[in-house]
């Protein structure tokens, strides 16, 4: 049994992580500017919605990227 599928799967575990810690870090920082009053209730929620969307979009590209390199080979 080769380890490859085992470690590539702790690493999308792994990415999957900081890629969660990333989003919530920039939705703090604008949900902070926007309790502040740097930033419109309006664009903060957009800005929310578009750093998770732009999260979530890395995590699965680099998932599937993961999962056609071990398919082709």
């Amino acid at each position: 049994m080769s380890l490859l599928p085992i470690t590539l799967s702790v690493l999308n575990r792994w990415l999957l992580l900081r890629f969660d810690g990333l989003g919530a870090l920039s939705i703090f920082v604008i949900s902070i500017f926007a309790l502040a009053g740097y930033v419109s209730g309006g664009w903060a929620g957009i800005t929310i919605t578009s750093a998770m969307q732009f999260t979530v979009s890395v995590y699965w590209t680099c998932r599937f990227a993961t999962q056609l390199e071990l398919d082709l080979k």
